[in-house]
């Protein structure tokens, strides 16, 4: 099973090997490529007349959504996986407080309504909780 932390661990690791962003598309007109193509360029700038293109593609006559998305995602992707984090950070601070049991001090999931003694550092959480931790740091 794939976790978030999975998915943002993934997203990092991408976003660290991958030419800096943001990256730019440009559509030529017809070419070399198939009849009714136009190649589509993705820069890491915004010269498309550079000879530093990270990738060519062709587009289908008037569509150039491919590139747009490639171009796109190369900022979108590592913005997603921060937002994921730091609303999850706002959960947790949400959902997890201090209570009083019968042996003392406690904290409680106030999503799931786990609760376990506040001098433990391990939670416990029903598995599908969202304020479950989901890396370490968060």
């Amino acid at each position: 099973m794939t976790t978030n932390a999975d998915l943002i661990a993934d997203a990092r690791a991408l976003d660290a090997e991958a030419t800096p962003g943001p990256w730019f598309y440009f559509i030529s007109e017809p070419g070399g490529f198939e009849r009714g193509a136009k190649p589509a360029g993705i820069y890491p700038h915004d010269d498309p007349n550079d000879d530093e293109a990270i990738a060519f593609l062709r587009t289908a006559e008037q569509d150039d959504t491919d590139a747009a998305f490639i171009a796109r995602t190369r900022t979108l992707l590592p913005q997603l996986a921060d937002a994921l984090v730091a609303l999850h950070v706002d959960v947790r601070k949400w959902a997890i407080r201090e209570a009083h049991s019968e042996d003392g001090k406690a904290k409680v999931c106030g999503v799931c309504m786990h609760s376990w003694p506040a001098n433990l550092s391990d939670e416990y959480h029903a598995e599908d909780c969202p304020a479950r931790p989901m890396e370490p740091g968060t």
